[in-house]
């Protein structure tokens, strides 16, 4: 310490030095400028340090001060510790001030459009942004101008806000809408407690729970007005409304409903958000505040690649029996279903050329990735299962975009190696278009994806199908064996159910048998609760396929005989228990 204060020593007083310096710089041909910025943002102790620093080497002579400060914030310093002071100690410091008139919003939108110009050159390879690009950016100036461009109102905005983009947009980038991540972005550092609410209601944003369906719509708007604006007043609160509605579309049905004039969202506004990752989707919202895929959805570049290969079978096979054996994260099926979906959003990128191997790559591993547990799942719990997906993603890829005529040689052509669960499938599907049930119409050929001609002689495979797979006793090693025996009839043209019967009380020897009838039998649905998210399973017997097939009395023995023999909390007990459950309580299963 003895070492450190005899180097600090000085010999010569404070106004010796400023005499000398005052000397050294008359003599140099040269002029200094100090700028110093941001006076206002110190804490009151530094910002009056700074002052007097200022207001005692002031007068060295060819040094010139520049001191940037919001007056407002520096007079109230100064006032808060020399009350008799106030503005006059800066008069006597600052010898010339003058006002830096606010920057023009279209100087600052200019700025902020040149950064997204340059931040949104990548991913250039993605036929999603290409697609965004081609689309005029008509969403994009829509979000800019309603949410991004009132929060624009100082360069130290676009800063902060263009800072925050470096980093997380390339955590997402081609996985979300831009001009919604962007807006998101900036009311997260603008309005953090509007965002801090915004990501905290997914259910109510995208449309899902929009509230009792007996709520009068004047206290939904207000309800949802206390819950997301409360904190701005009068025309800024408009502003918000008006903002909120252009990124959350399922607002305007409560802000706007009489202009509307519904009270709900339409599904194809829903695939539509969804195709396009919008904030309001419900398997997207999540991602945006992540800054990661939520398990409900995939990877655009996944997609893109089936896409780029949908000539290729053995890469398109490869993929979807990928994805059927990854599980997600909470166990509730795997992603085929989740690519199945996207597919099915995508599918028109696919060119017409690619479709016959794209379709015969999809037929052939159809019965693989046709998962169980991909029947319920996702955020809204609806049972599809996916060969129901697989047939969505076929009227998607071909109705609007074929003749009849030429799908039906397509899929002709795709079908030959399928199994008999999918040819099955495609043929009742189609069939109930040209042969409806009683008081329905036919569909028009624009919705049918094969020839009536095409579709008979499905119908004869088929029926040989089941009738060799009755023969050879090899019908329980399909999932579904009594779907098939109750189509039987349909196809073949004729009446088969004395075969099926047979067929089936044959089986009840067999105790794999049984249960898989069991199985097939026992529908399960969910129940919701009214007023709340959550629901709850519930099962019911299909009862007209037992009676078609079994003598019910006799069927439900054999059922209960085997749960006597099952061990309890096996699989096999739980399966019958819950047949024998909802068959004994129809109404409170």
């Amino acid at each position: 310490m003895n070492l450190l204060s005899n180097l600090i020593k000085q010999e010569k007083t404070v106004e010796k030095l400023h005499s000398e310096i005052s000397e050294i710089l008359s003599k140099d041909e040269r002029r200094f400028l100090v700028i110093i910025d941001d006076v206002d943002r110190l804490s009151p102790d530094e910002a009056l340090l700074i002052f007097r620093l200022v207001k005692s080497v002031g007068q060295l002579p060819k040094v010139t001060y520049l001191l940037a400060y919001d007056r407002e914030v520096a007079e109230k310093i100064v006032s808060d510790h020399y009350p008799s002071e106030k503005a006059h100690y800066l008069e006597k410091i600052v010898q010339a001030s003058f006002n830096i008139p606010d920057p023009s919003p279209s100087d600052l939108r200019n700025i902020f459009i040149k950064f997204v110009n340059e931040l949104w050159k990548e991913p250039k390879e993605s036929i999603y942004w290409k697609e965004y690009q081609e689309s005029e950016f008509r969403h994009f100036w829509n979000v800019f101008g309603d949410v991004i461009a009132p929060q624009l109102q100082t360069p130290r905005d676009i800063i902060r806000i263009t800072n925050v983009l470096r980093v997380t947009w390339p955590a997402v980038a081609g996985e979300v809408d831009p001009a919604d991540f962007l807006a998101l972005e900036t009311l997260r550092l603008k309005q953090p407690n509007l965002y801090a609410i915004l990501k905290n209601y997914k259910q109510q944003l995208t449309g899902i729970y929009m509230g009792p369906d007996n709520e009068d719509k004047n206290s939904r708007a207000s309800r949802y007005e206390n819950t997301f604006v409360r904190e701005f007043q009068s025309k800024e609160r408009e502003k918000m409304k008006n903002a909120l509605c252009r990124l959350f579309p399922p607002l305007k049905v409560v802000w706007e409903n009489a202009v509307l004039g519904t009270s709900s969202i339409s599904l194809r506004d829903q695939e539509e958000w969804k195709r396009q990752r919008r904030a309001c989707s419900l398997e997207h919202f999540d991602t945006y505040f992540r800054f990661s895929l939520s398990q409900e959805t995939i990877s655009m570049t996944e997609v893109q690649a089936i896409i780029k290969n949908s000539q290729n079978a053995d890469y398109v096979k490869n993929a979807l029996v990928q994805a059927s054996q990854t599980q997600k994260r909470n166990e509730s099926g795997t992603y085929a279903n989740v690519l199945l979906d996207e597919l099915k959003l995508h599918v028109k990128s696919i060119p017409i050329k690619n479709a016959r191997a794209f379709l015969s790559a999809l037929f052939d591993v159809h019965d693989a990735i046709d998962m169980e547990s991909d029947q319920l799942s996702g955020l809204i719990r609806i049972r599809i299962s996916n060969t129901e997906r697989i047939y969505f993603l076929l009227e998607n890829l071909l109705l609007e975009r074929t003749t009849l005529n030429q799908r039906s040689e397509i899929i002709s052509h795709a079908i030959q190696n399928a199994s008999l669960h999918w040819i099955i499938y495609l043929t009742i599907s189609e069939y109930c278009k040209y042969y409806p049930h009683q008081g329905e119409l036919p569909k028009h050929e624009d919705n049918c994806l094969i020839t009536e001609s095409d579709m008979k002689c499905l119908c004869e495979i088929s029926s040989r199908k089941i009738e060799d797979a009755v023969e050879n006793d090899e019908l329980l090693s399909f999932r579904e064996p009594l779907g098939f025996l109750d189509s039987w009839d349909l196809l073949a043209g004729s009446d088969q159910s004395e075969k099926a019967r047979f067929w089936c009380m044959d089986k009840l020897n067999d105790d794999n048998a049984v249960e898989a009838f069991v199985k097939e039998l026992t529908s399960e649905g969910w129940r919701a609760t009214i007023g709340n998210l959550e629901s709850t399973r519930s099962y019911s017997i299909k009862m007209d396929m037992l009676r078609k097939f079994f003598d019910v009395e006799k069927f439900k023995q054999c059922v209960e005989e085997m749960l006597r023999k099952s061990e309890p909390g096996s699989e096999r007990y739980a399966i019958l228990k819950r047949f024998i459950n909802a068959f004994d309580n129809p109404h409170s299963c």
